[in-house]
């Protein structure tokens, strides 16, 4: 039975990066785990990582391997692994696989040592058509640069046909002859004998004479059709005016609905031809009810972006990085129906912000992976940033779900009179959940390593019963998430 790995280049044996997606990594053919060539992790104020898409059917499962080590003794960030399911549309389906590699676990290449990572995925949904492999690190200066090698996704494909029957073994031999059993019922009654000759058949009577037939009526005579008047001369066809002149070709236009951004352009009309080179200047392009979508690359944000247009969507994509850079909130949403959708969020140092702040009415923040730069310690010392928070009595039907939230103080901080849905997430190494005299519905969510503080805090004031109340149900809804209980 043979094993397929889905991934291309995994060994990076090519000497390049192709066709892996990837930021501050570069080919080095100094280390390697086997061959000749490893990816390395550059130490920088950015997020590095490698990225890459493979086909994938429903129901299939893969097991996930990588080699890792550093260069030199300096300390190391960590290493997330993450492995996504998706359609052909590219819309995101679930989450296969989350896993983290403390950096004091990761050893140092000059002893010639590697750790050699084994996970598998969980099965792919319905409707699957590709999964999508990211491995990356936090941002930060003067650590060691981390080396990857040997990526790899391998499946096993269905069993063979079932040979063929053996042959049929000898008969056994004859039992003893059983009783006689009871006299069966009476047969059948016999057949019918033959029906006797039929007698002679009697002389005919004679034919009577037939009568006369009536004499036939004469017909009318038809009156004379009329001349046919002859048929008058086609005239001649008159000659083709001349073809005119073919009007200039139209330009293609901007479309206001749907706005594209790619960093480091210049000169772009958000166009997919020719995009913005910034994500503020896609928001202030796109009409409501629009989608500015965000191409693959690494976004530094130093001052907020505000969103206030119905409707609008912010799309990201396997790739695209938002690294804030300065201790401002990135993004600031209000008004009604925004959604936050695929997007990757770190920064380069732990700012005591939230990465996005939500204000208004039935927002989404979608299948988005938000993280914070390691911080040494316990948590109860680190810096105060947050995946997300809500205005205080201003955020109101909030759906939070499919996210990751890792290395942050808090994946979200609940304001006083908000509400909403926190649904199907992935938290880990955070302080958890704050609910503060919010009413949010949990459900679904799961709590990955290392464990958080508390999964969810309910802090002075939070209401009673329903959605908290019973604890139990709480819990059991939420994977057996530990709750601190400060009502």
């Amino acid at each position: 039975m043979s094993i397929q790995d889905l991934i291309v280049n995994g060994s990076f044996e090519t000497g390049t990066l192709v066709p892996w997606t990837f930021a501050n990594t570069t080919v080095t053919s100094q280390f390697s785990h086997s061959g000749s060539f490893s990816a390395r992790f550059q130490s920088s104020p950015f997020t590095s990582s490698i990225g890459q898409f493979v086909p994938l059917n429903p129901g299939e499962e893969m097991a996930v391997l990588a080699s890792f080590a550093k260069v030199g003794t300096a300390p190391s960030t960590p290493v997330f692994i993450h492995v996504t399911f998706y359609d052909s549309l590219s819309n995101f389906l679930g989450l296969g696989l989350t896993t983290f590699i403390p950096g004091d676990q990761i050893p140092t290449t000059n002893n010639d040592t590697w750790l050699e990572i084994y996970q598998t995925t969980t099965p792919a949904p319905p409707t699957t058509t590709q999964a999508f492999i990211l491995i990356n690190t936090t941002p930060q200066v003067g650590a060691a640069n981390v080396l990857v090698d040997d990526v790899a996704l391998l499946i096993t494909p269905d069993t063979g046909a079932t040979g063929a029957t053996g042959a049929t073994g000898a008969t056994g031999a004859t039992g003893v002859t059983g009783t006689t059993g009871a006299t069966g019922a009476t047969g059948a009654t016999g057949a019918t004998g033959a029906t006797g000759t039929t007698g002679a058949t009697g002389t005919t009577g004679a034919t009577g004479t037939t009568g006369a037939t009536g004499t036939t009526g004469a017909t009318g005579t038809t009156g004379a059709t009329g001349t046919t008047g002859a048929t008058g001369t086609t005239g001649a066809t008159g000659t083709t005016g001349a073809t005119g002149t073919t009007g200039a070709t139209g330009s293609i236009e901007p479309n206001p609905f749907e706005v594209f951004v790619q960093v480091g352009a210049v000169g772009g009309n958000g166009t997919q031809a020719n995009p913005f080179g910034t994500i503020q200047q896609g928001i202030t392009a796109v009409s409501s009810t629009g989608t500015v979508h965000v191409l693959p690359g690494t976004y530094p944000i130093s001052t907020t972006i505000s969103i206030n247009k119905t409707g609008v969507t912010l799309k990201g994509y396997p790739g695209t990085f938002i690294s804030l850079q300065a201790a401002v909130i990135a993004f600031v949403v209000t008004g009604n129906g925004v959604t936050i959708d695929g997007l990757t969020i770190t920064s380069n140092n732990p700012y005591p912000v939230e990465f996005i702040q939500l204000g208004g009415t039935n927002h989404n923040v979608i299948n988005n992976i938000i993280f914070g730069p390691p911080q040494a310690g316990s948590s109860t010392n680190w810096v105060v940033n947050r995946g997300f928070t809500t205005q205080i009595g201003n955020m109101t039907n909030l759906l939070v779900r499919n996210n990751i939230f890792y290395s942050l103080r808090q994946p979200a901080y609940l304001n006083p009179n908000t509400t909403g849905y926190i649904m199907d997430n992935v938290a880990y190494n955070t302080r958890g959940f704050v609910v503060d005299q919010a009413i949010f519905q949990f459900s679904g969510n799961s709590w990955g390593s290392p464990v958080n503080a508390v999964d969810i805090a309910l802090l002075v004031g939070t209401i009673a019963g329903a959605p908290y109340d019973p604890l139990t149900e709480l819990i059991d809804n939420n994977s057996n998430a530990s709750i601190s209980d400060q009502r």
